[in-house]
């Protein structure tokens, strides 16, 4: 009868593996006295590594780099969009995550833009931002002060000087900030004390006296001014920029759209 007994409670005993600590030390006696062992890992559920398939995409846009294709993604779907426009929304499903910001669509690899090194130029790689090395006999010219003017209208032209070239302008608006603010189809400035300013033209009949134009390549622009940063500022966009002799206080801002084209060109100055 014990012995049936004893069989019944070593049945109801609990299981080693149920009570096994996750993290536990084992010491074992030695003639020296007590010796550490290494400490035991239990298994974990979740000890395999994140699938691709099972990680989350972030919201947002995405480019391969060095050319104006981009993509975006939204909740649960994705579109490209080039120089031409956003295409039509496809399942993000379609999409595979290759690790935290970097994406593949069967074809290329598209990196988070907001990962892209700032003021850097770069491509996407399996894994991330891949930066582009400018040789140094390829870096950006100085340009001189004479460049530092769009359509033959320079800093500091004066309304009546401009009127003779240009005509009256088609509007004039009031910038609470900077005066009022002439407009022409393809070129507008502030007109100050001081004369014209923040000279801005998005038409190639406006251009800087070396033929950098609105819809130029950016090739074409670096054959004429040298290599120069492509700087990523969220909302006020990408753009390059080329500076005039030292101690000049403005320079060219070179806006740069879809497929990596010039879409304005403007005459910049500190404040």
């Amino acid at each position: 009868m014990s012995a049936i007994l004893g069989l019944i409670l070593l049945g109801c005993a609990p299981s080693v593996q149920s009570i096994t600590p996750e993290k536990s030390e084992l010491n074992r006696e030695t003639a020296g006295g007590v010796e550490e062992v290494s400490q035991v890992q239990a298994p974990r559920r979740n000890s395999e590594p994140e699938s691709s398939s099972s990680r989350q995409i972030a919201e947002g846009l995405y480019w391969i780099g060095t050319t104006g294709l981009g993509l975006e993604v939204s909740r649960d779907r994705f579109r490209y969009y080039d120089e031409e426009g956003y295409k039509e929304w496809r399942d993000v499903r379609g999409l595979t995550s290759i690790k935290e910001g970097v994406i593949f669509d069967g074809e290329n690899y598209w990196c988070w833009s907001q990962l892209v090194p700032q003021g850097r130029v770069g491509s996407c790689t399996a894994q991330g931002w891949k930066i582009a090395t400018v040789k140094a006999e390829e870096e950006a010219k100085e340009i001189g002060i004479e460049e530092l003017s769009l359509g033959g209208i320079r800093l500091g032209d004066n309304e009546a000087t401009i009127r003779r070239k240009l005509g009256a302008p088609d509007r004039i608006s009031e910038d609470p900030y900077d005066g009022p603010r002439f407009e022409y189809s393809g070129l507008e400035f502030n007109m100050g004390k001081v004369g014209a300013f923040n000279i801005k033209s998005t038409s190639d009949r406006y251009c800087t006296p070396a033929g950098v134009c609105p819809g130029m390549a950016l090739s074409e622009v670096r054959q004429i001014y040298g290599a120069s940063e492509i700087f990523d500022r969220g909302e006020e966009g990408r753009f390059i920029e080329y500076y005039g002799p030292r101690g000049e206080t403005c320079w060219l801002k070179i806006a740069l759209g879809a497929a990596d084209r010039v879409e304005s060109v403007a005459v910049a100055c500190q404040p």
